[in-house]
């Protein structure tokens, strides 16, 4: 899904992803096992070294979502 809404190809969104979870700024928490897209989490310790304004609310994500197709 972050591809659709990136210019960050799926390889990059991987190589991104992999070094949140290795710097402890996300963790997996679903869908890593049978090929199934691995579901994340921001963990909340992280939440007040981050400027959080630039992350879109969860309203203006489904506007995005439905707006796309």
């Amino acid at each position: 899904m972050l591809v659709d809404f990136t210019s960050y190809t799926p390889r990059q969104v991987k190589r991104y992803m992999a070094v949140l979870e290795e710097y402890e700024v996300v963790e997996i928490v679903g869908g890593y096992q049978s090929g199934r897209k691995k579901q994340y989490r921001l963990l909340e310790e992280c939440l007040e070294e981050f400027n959080l304004s630039v992350i879109p609310s969860p309203e203006e994500i489904r506007r995005r979502v439905a707006g796309h197709h």
